[in-house]
């Protein structure tokens, strides 16, 4: 693997859809579940370094909620992995998210706050979720995750008026097990203050 990327944003922020577009054929893997197949940050790196060797591939990427609480432990055995920032308003991605079936408690959207504020200065690079359907924004963090892939007019063309999203009904029931270990193990304690 010659380098990893994370991308990471809340509920909604198009991190599917950017998994699939930085997933590039014999050159790149960008899963957006990749948490869930650890235990642990070491075992999520090690997991990323044998899915490339096996494939033939050079980049890794993961884009997914939790890269956000997550943030420290892998960063803490990957320095030099990028981390890019999909800004959407909160409001926008809690609109999104209840009117795609998600129902995401409260204190869940107040905790991603207190992260998002806690890893500020670990974030790399922050693109608006509004310019994910710009070309020149587009090719800009192509060249920043992928930088020796060329960019690829045709696949962004095919991309750019697609809509990819992760629909909960289609979702196969998983063993959350690995992962509630990861959490576990790695995620960084928060105290919340009370709702108002």
């Amino acid at each position: 693997m010659q380098s990893a990327f994370l991308l990471c944003g809340f509920p909604r922020s198009g991190l599917y859809w950017l998994s699939r577009f930085f997933s590039v054929p014999h050159r790149s893997i960008c899963l957006c579940d990749g948490l869930s197949r650890a235990t642990s940050a070491e075992d999520f790196w090690r997991m990323a370094e044998d899915l490339c060797t096996r494939s033939g591939i050079d980049y890794f990427g993961n884009a997914e909620l939790l890269n956000l609480q997550l943030m420290e432990a892998l960063l803490a055995l990957r320095p030099m992995t990028r981390v890019i920032w999909i800004k959407r308003k909160m409001e926008d991605s809690l609109r999104a998210a209840e009117a795609a079936g998600y129902r995401i408690d409260a204190r869940l959207w107040q905790g991603m706050v207190v992260y998002i504020e806690r890893h500020i200065g670990l974030v790399d690079w922050f693109i608006p979720f509004e310019k994910l359907n710009d070309q020149a924004t587009m090719e800009e963090l192509w060249q920043k995750v992928l930088p020796t892939v060329s960019w690829n007019q045709r696949r962004w063309e095919a991309f750019a008026g697609k809509r990819i999203v992760c629909n909960p009904a289609r979702i196969i029931n998983t063993d959350s097990s690995r992962l509630a270990r990861f959490l576990n193990a790695e995620l960084e304690p928060i105290i919340l203050p009370p709702l108002d």
